[in-house]
């Protein structure tokens, strides 16, 4: 906690220091403090502020790419039919031993990438129902859910 208001802190200095104060001043001084405290992170007290912050941005980074591939590849579908047919249908992902923010989280990151939406959640089974455009190789699909946007999640979730 100590670390965080640090960083807010050395965030907040560096607006006030800066001839104009704006949103990308403030963002600029959260991106210095983060390496300031990156780089004093030994003489710190012990928490998980600094490894949960970069788990953060790991999984804001593969949510960015993937939507970015899955608008391209939505794209390419809708403009070049015969090229690329579809094969909608539906889906089953286990969730395993996943909370309910990790639920929350997965299923909207699967609901905002085009292509993909979350339609169920089923909690007696502990299972999301997902409509996909292309859904002709299940497994495959559910492998690339797992690896794009549910390993960063959980990498984040749980640091």
């Amino acid at each position: 906690m100590r670390t965080a208001l640090l960083h807010l802190t050395i965030a907040v200095v560096w607006l006030l220091l800066s001839p104009q104060r704006d949103l990308p001043r403030l963002l600029f001084g959260l991106g210095i403090g983060w390496v300031v405290l990156a780089l004093l992170h030994p003489l710190l007290p012990p928490d998980r502020y600094l490894g949960a912050s970069l788990a953060l941005f790991r999984w804001l980074w593969a949510f960015a790419k993937t939507l970015v591939l899955s608008q391209v590849r939505v794209a390419q579908i809708i403009l070049l039919p015969s090229r690329y047919p579809i094969h909608p249908g539906f889906l089953r992902l286990p969730l395993d031993d996943l909370s309910d923010l990790e639920i929350l989280l997965l299923s909207h990151s699967i609901s905002l990438t085009p292509g993909t939406t979350t339609v169920d959640v089923d909690r007696e089974q502990r299972e999301l129902l997902i409509h996909a455009l292309e859904a002709d190789s299940p497994e495959e699909t559910i492998a690339q859910i797992r690896s794009e946007l549910l390993e960063p999640l959980l990498e984040f979730t749980r640091s």
